[in-house]
């Protein structure tokens, strides 16, 4: 990728992510961390181990930063349960890390791409219900005057 296609495409992710909500930035966090397994996986296969390392590195960042996303204000027993899957996940990172393991790497990038897809689901529930509210509903014709 040329320089210029870079920096473009850098302009658009930081675009992104300053005009994401918390529920899309998460979105985009495990899009990351899915990502990088991939990237660690292929570097994997092509015995790339600094780029494996790397890649892996930033997999570990990314589920750091699903933990630290946690409320649990607001659901005590989900962020707990998620917060000790989160943390298997990143040791499970590590071990592969040190290891090359591809079946530790694939096992985790399975189980982010599922809580990802439940996320996103959950998302647009909440989004489809918050449409539907009464308050939010439009009704064709409600704000025209037809006085005389």
């Amino acid at each position: 990728m040329s320089s210029k296609t870079d920096t473009v495409r850098l302009q658009y992710l930081h675009q992104k992510v300053l005009t994401a909500s918390r529920e899309k930035l998460l979105l985009l966090t495990f899009e990351i961390a899915i990502d990088a397994c991939c990237k660690a996986e292929e570097m994997i296969r092509a015995k790339d181990l600094q780029g494996s390392n790397d890649a892996l590195k930033t997999a570990q960042k990314a589920i750091r930063e699903l933990q630290f996303a946690l409320r649990p204000d607001k659901a005590e027993e989900l962020a707990d349960n998620l917060n000790r899957l989160y943390d298997f996940m990143h040791q499970e990172l590590v071990e592969a890390n040190v290891k090359k393991d591809l079946k530790k790497i694939e096992s985790v990038r399975r189980m982010l791409e599922d809580l990802a897809g439940a996320w996103r689901e959950a998302v647009e529930a909440a989004a489809e219900e918050i449409k539907n509210r009464p308050e939010n509903r439009q009704t064709v014709g409600s704000s025209l005057d037809i006085s005389y």
